[in-house]
């Protein structure tokens, strides 16, 4: 589905990155501040399909912003570091929602990912990211 809408450009990559990572915060803060059940499950569906769309586009990004000679060696790295992070963040995440609450720390945290969003989407507005490098 990915492919379908981005057909190989770069800068239509860049931009539904930006807007499914923005997406995906808002979901996700959303999803913090209610214990309605409807909406904390529509809350994970949307962050889940965003995820869908967020995960591919940034394997392409990579992809086509590296050099061949070194892609193998760029994706171990990237592939690896984004495991590792992903499970200290879990653990901080969870240590973080103890001691503050998971409505503060939701809050928190994803307005953090959807400011990062937001610059994103203002640096491609400003010409950033404008050809593939």
């Amino acid at each position: 589905m990915v492919k379908r809408f981005v057909q190989n450009d770069f800068q239509r990559a860049v931009h539904f990155f930006a807007f499914a990572y923005s997406a995906q915060a808002a979901f996700y803060i959303a999803l913090t501040q209610t214990a309605v059940f409807p909406v904390i499950a529509g809350s994970l569906f949307l962050i889940r399909i965003c995820g869908g769309i967020i995960i591919p586009l940034s394997t392409y990004l990579v992809q086509v912003s590296t050099d061949d000679s070194i892609r193998g060696r760029v994706f171990t790295v990237y592939n690896s570091s984004y495991v590792a992070v992903m499970q200290v963040s879990h653990f901080a995440s969870g240590q973080l929602f103890l001691k503050y609450g998971i409505a503060t720390i939701g809050a928190i945290g994803g307005t953090a990912s959807l400011l990062c969003g937001l610059v994103w989407s203002i640096q491609m507005r400003m010409g950033e990211f404008t050809q593939q490098p």
